[in-house]
């Protein structure tokens, strides 16, 4: 009995600090498991705003390559009708140096309604692309956007000028498009005014 008593006075301390260790343990995990999940969770935040960067960059994009298009295929329309115009003169020209007085009347008749007719057609091809350089692109469909304050608080006023986008001005002040629109109320990052004062969050 008394070899039992000693046995256990001796081990008693080491038995409780083993435990009290165990515990410290167990709780030193628990924290590290919340701060990995927290670390998770902005890691998701982070995607969500980098992809609706990359589909809004994709929506101006695709915008500006439409114009383009359509700009180029007015362009190779003068190009052929430049070419049918010239053709056509040179046709007439070779007429009247091989036909007589009256024929050469009814070529010249033949050669004004010819030209006003292409005259006609270039013009309206001209009208056309005029407005196609003076029409803005249309607006991408923009993805839904929730206004919260997860944004850095820190940041400089930036005022816009004529040709910024929002993209633009988020490089160019090396903040983030969803940064800015978050900050600003920004439904759609198309519709900026000359003038306008914006907020740049900007990270430390």
């Amino acid at each position: 009995m008394t070899f039992l008593l000693r046995t256990f006075t001796r081990f008693f301390p080491l038995f409780c600090i083993t435990t009290a260790s165990l515990w410290a343990q167990s709780d030193d995990l628990r924290l590290r498991v919340a701060n990995m999940a927290q670390d998770l969770g902005l890691l998701t935040r982070e995607v969500r705003a980098l992809r609706l960067e990359i589909d809004t960059l994709r929506g101006e994009n695709q915008a500006l390559i439409e114009r383009l298009r359509n700009s180029d295929a007015l362009r190779a329309q003068m190009l052929v009708l430049g070419e049918k115009l010239d053709s056509e003169v040179t046709r007439i020209e070779r007429a009247i140096t091989t036909s007589d007085q009256a024929l050469k009347k009814e070529v010249l008749t033949t050669v004004a309604d010819q030209i006003d007719l292409l005259t006609a057609q270039i013009s309206k091809t001209l009208n056309a692309l005029g407005q196609v350089s003076q029409t803005q692109p249309a607006a991408p469909t923009q993805p839904s956007i929730v206004f919260d304050d997860d944004y850095p608080v820190g940041g400089l006023p930036y005022e816009v000028i004529s040709g910024d986008t929002l993209s633009g001005i988020a490089q160019k002040m090396k903040s983030r498009v969803i940064w800015i629109q978050k900050a600003n109320k920004i439904a759609d990052p198309t519709k900026l005014r000359v003038g306008q004062t914006l907020f740049i969050p900007q990270a430390d």
